[in-house]
């Protein structure tokens, strides 16, 4: 299993891979009629992990690529629309490989491909070479492969992937829209083969292609010198039919630098290649748009067509009205991407850092928003359309804010929040409260107006709050009280219509208000399109949504917000959903905020998870110390556990030295034991005299429970041994000694605790990010603060960064940190990238005669103590009472790591001397994952 540490990096990896292959528009095919052919050469190659050819280049017309996706069901091009993904698609295909791939043909990415893997890594010399000139070390990029049969992203590197490259240029837009038509002779780096084109998919293993012999801004100087006349060798041996002349010069093929003077005398070997006859060589098969003709009531093509562009339109979203939760939430309703698509899994990964960093700054129980319960309420949703349990968010519970906080919170938006609170709370089924629920129903009803309607103000009904309200109500359809109402809410509607179908809030007729009446009529089981009661002159809702349909030249399809506008991301949203939650009721699916056909809930995650760390690298001397630190990310109180056990896997080349339990867990004395040979060390927590359950001091998660001190019983040579494999391998709470009962016993969830550390000589630096200011309460927005941790140097040892000799940023050393993860750690006012390029560029100096400046937290006047005097200065740097001094203030000052100095820092250092509970900050900066190492 591959180490957690670089789970975040493989999801930056895998996002600049697509960026290169799925930039640009999406322009479907027009299939106009064309003799505009090419000859297209393709090839698959694994060059840079010594695994040669999987595919030697081969050739093929546009009418054999249209044969071979006809006769496997693909849509079939004219000559004018035929592109790259078409190609690679064909090419596949003839070779029979089962191959995965995001995206669809317009928006074609390949991830992987089964079968291809030799089983072996046999890097070329000069990407070693390389590396060394850049200041770098290939091996610390290197890993096993994950053994899954497949080929593609993160095999062997986390910055590994499928690249590709048409006539020696790296495509300038996605291969759905790379056209083989269009001339491409103008862009920069195409070289121009007349009416060949050669495509050569390329496994690339480090730099996102720099080891591939490309450059770009963002991934760096190439690590050698191409030879770019290598396509003209491409087109030549796929061309020749003499197979002794391919086979001399095959070796250069192989080749991946080879000397251009090589590569010359190969091509002068093999014969010219013959000229392109294009006659006769046209696909005379009927054109498929793989599209059902679109009559009144079916709407599946548009709904198709616009997801397409939304899902091109927002390659990352993230949490937000726009561009987020409502994108997410129609392409997984609409079934545009499948449950587990790295589309929805790259925005998971990047919600629960959002989440963690949110909800530990509101400070609220798990809300997201000190009044606006809805920002819960839609991230709910979302996560519930992607099959992510709302309960557990990088450890925080999104659905017990409603519980914890109440109707007071719930309401604080009007009606909205009620409203929207049902809706989430329904998507999955998530209970809570009985008395929640009532509250927000109770609170609904009595808002209902006498015209039937709701409205956030005034005595009339508006379309939007009524539609939305029903959408709440129609999960209560068994209560008597609530089918009255939506009786009512219902005929408002009807009334509310114009005589031409639209509807209309605040001014002129709008999609969006439309939009909510349809999914408000199809969770009530009517149907928009056909109840007489909502066709109006001909016109039903869904006529008139499909009236603001528009195509942009640069978003694509969507939808306008009023008839005499442009496309609008809002409204494209909303209609889409809409038409989404018609589309489900006509083929019977559950509506669209009924996505229990999406997720099913285990256990409420309010129990125990866990979270096991380990330093990314220490040193490979015996006698290096490091620390393996076990933290709980929730805690089901209500069985009062009274016993806990675990299991860790221990390597024969490390001691146990010390076994520590958190300072804030209570309820009994710790027990362990490590069987060398066996290699595990064995722990019980348990309170062996009165047996009183175990507890907590405070319920803020993830929390530490368990610290292990290790130490290397020996050196060890790189040449033998590069990484300790340390593993949480069982853990399990008791709450008494019937065995035979099942639910007397939780057991923790260890599968994702096999961690790697790797073995260093010398110095070496791991970054992670702590926290980026917001721009709220004093620190800047975009201001990012990084802890570096450091091997092969003096504890406390001076580390200065140098831009020039005017400007220097000592690194400030924190102990505690350090003495916690059993690693210098040092903090700096610095994002990753910034520190990254120092590292890169060793733009430092180490100095171990000298101490670095030190830096404690919630130490603001630097006394030696932390005490109510520092939480006074915090409340006065809040008050503005007091001024920020400089970087290490403020790192000072941020105990609760929430990108804010403010109040809640205040308590933080009152709950640090007072209660004796940890400041946030340092098990934060223990726990988190590496984001870059040596500069990376």
């Amino acid at each position: 299993m591959r180490m957690k540490i670089w789970d975040k990096l493989k999801r930056v990896a895998a996002f600049l891979l697509a960026v290169i292959v799925l930039a640009g528009t999406i322009e479907m095919p027009s299939f106009a009629a064309s003799t505009n052919q090419k000859r297209v050469i393709i090839s698959f190659e694994g060059l840079t992990i010594g695994q040669g050819f999987y595919i030697e280049p081969k050739v093929y017309t546009y009418k054999q690529i249209n044969d071979i996706l006809e006769a496997n069901g693909y849509e079939t091009y004219s000559d004018d629309d035929i592109t790259v993904a078409a190609a690679t698609v064909a090419a596949l295909l003839e070779e029979g490989v089962d191959f995965g791939f995001t995206g669809d043909m317009s928006s074609f990415y390949l991830s992987k491909v089964q079968g291809w893997d030799k089983g072996y890594l046999n890097v070329p010399q000069v990407l070693f070479d390389g590396m060394d000139k850049q200041g770098f070390d290939l091996n610390d990029y290197l890993e096993d492969e994950s053994g899954d049969g497949y080929l593609g992203e993160f095999d062997y590197s986390f910055m590994a992937g499928w690249m590709i490259t048409v006539n020696d240029e790296m495509l300038p837009v996605g291969t759905g829209q790379y056209l083989l038509s269009e001339d491409h002779t103008s862009e920069p780096e195409f070289q121009d083969l007349g009416d060949d084109l050669v495509i050569r998919w390329q496994f690339t293993l480090y730099g996102y292609g720099t080891d591939l012999g490309y450059s770009s801004e963002w991934s760096g100087p190439a690590l050698f010198e191409r030879a770019t006349n290598k396509v003209e060798l491409y087109r030549r041996y796929a061309l020749c039919e003499d197979a002794n002349k391919k086979k001399l010069v095959k070796n250069i093929m192989l080749e991946l630098a080879p000397d251009e003077d090589d590569v010359e005398e190969s091509i002068d070997y093999l014969p010219p290649a013959p000229a392109f006859n294009p006659d006769n060589t046209s696909s005379s098969n009927p054109v498929n748009t793989g599209s059902t003709p679109r009559t009144a009531q079916d709407v599946s093509s548009k709904i198709n067509t616009v997801m397409a562009s939304m899902a091109t339109n927002v390659t990352a979203p993230a949490f937000g009205t726009n561009a987020g939760e409502w994108t997410v939430l129609t392409l997984a309703r609409g079934e545009h991407f499948e449950q587990g698509n790295a589309y929805f899994e790259d925005y998971y990964n990047r919600i629960v850092e959002t989440v963690k960093t949110t909800a530990a700054s509101v400070n609220l129980n798990g809300a997201l928003h000190k009044s606006k319960s809805t920002e819960n309420a839609r991230l709910i949703m979302a996560l519930s359309s992607i099959g992510k349990d709302a309960r557990n968010v990088g450890g925080v519970n999104l659905v017990k804010a409603y519980e914890e906080n109440g109707i007071k919170w719930i309401k604080k938006q009007g009606i909205n929040g009620p409203v929207f609170a049902l809706i989430a709370l329904n998507t999955a089924g998530y209970e809570v409260d009985e008395l929640v629920v009532n509250d927000c129903l109770d609170f609904i009803l009595s808002k209902q107006l006498s015209d039937g309607g709701w409205s956030l103000a005034g005595t009339k009904g508006d379309p939007d709050i009524t539609s939305m309200t029903l959408q709440a109500l129609s999960f209560y359809k068994d209560r008597d009280d609530v089918k009255t109402a939506a009786e009512k809410g219902i005929t408002c509607l009807q009334n509310l219509q114009a005589d031409n179908g639209n509807f209309s809030y605040g001014g002129d007729p709008n999609v969006e208000s439309t939009s909510q009446v349809v999914v408000a009529l199809t969770a009530w089981g009517i149907n928009p399109d056909t109840d007489e009661r909502f066709i109006k002159n001909g016109k039903s809702p869904i006529d008139v949504i499909l009236s603001f349909y528009t195509e942009d030249s640069k978003y694509g399809a969507g939808f306008k917000h009023v008839q005499s506008g442009a496309w609008n991301d809002m409204a494209t949203d909303q209609a889409t959903y809409a038409l989404v939650a018609y589309d489900r009721f006509l083929k019977g699916k559950t509506s669209l905020y009924d996505m229990k056909d999406a997720i099913t809930l285990g256990a409420a995650t309010d129990e125990i998870g866990v979270i096991f760390s380990v330093p990314e690298k220490i040193e490979n001397t015996k006698g290096t110390k490091f620390n393996a630190i076990i933290n709980l990310t929730g805690w089901d109180k209500e069985p009062n556990y009274r016993l806990m056990d675990c299991i860790i896997k221990v390597p024969d080349s490390v001691d146990v030295k010390e076994v520590k339990i958190g300072e804030e867990v209570k309820g009994g004395t710790l027990n362990y034991n490590l069987e060398q040979e066996a290699g595990k060390l064995r722990v019980v927590y348990f309170d062996p005299e009165n047996g009183e359950p175990i507890t907590f001091k405070s319920e803020n998660f993830p929390k530490e429970f368990l610290n292990v001190s290790f130490e290397l019983n020996k050196d060890i040579s790189l040449e033998e041994l590069n990484e300790l494999e340390i593993a949480l391998s069982g853990m399990s709470f008791k709450v008494d000694a019937d065995s035979e009962n099942e639910e007397n016993t939780f057991i923790v969830d260890t599968s994702k605790t096999v961690m790697k550390v790797s073995l260093v000589e010398g110095l070496s630096f791991a970054c992670i990010t702590l926290y980026t200011g917001d721009g709220v309460d004093l620190i800047p927005e975009g201001d990012g603060f990084s802890a570096i941790r450091v091997t092969g140097v003096k504890e406390g040892a001076k580390i200065t960064f140098i831009e020039n000799e005017d400007k220097k940023t000592e690194l400030l050393y924190n102990e505690e940190i350090s003495k916690k993860i059993g690693v210098s750690t040092y903090l700096v006012a610095m994002d990753m990238e910034t520190v990254a390029d120092y590292l890169r560029n060793q733009k430092y100096t180490i100095d171990e005669t000298k101490n670095a400046p030190i830096v404690t937290i919630g130490d603001l006047n630097k006394d030696g103590l932390i005490n109510a005097q520092d939480a006074l200065k915090i409340v006065n740097l809040w008050l503005r009472k007091t001024e920020v001094t400089g970087s290490d203030m403020i790192i000072a000052a941020n105990v609760n790591a929430d990108s804010r100095i403010n109040t809640y820092d205040a308590l933080g250092i009152v709950d640090y001397f007072v209660k004796n509970l940890e400041c946030s900050v340092v098990n934060r900066a223990a726990i988190l994952k590496r984001s870059y190492a040596n500069g990376q």
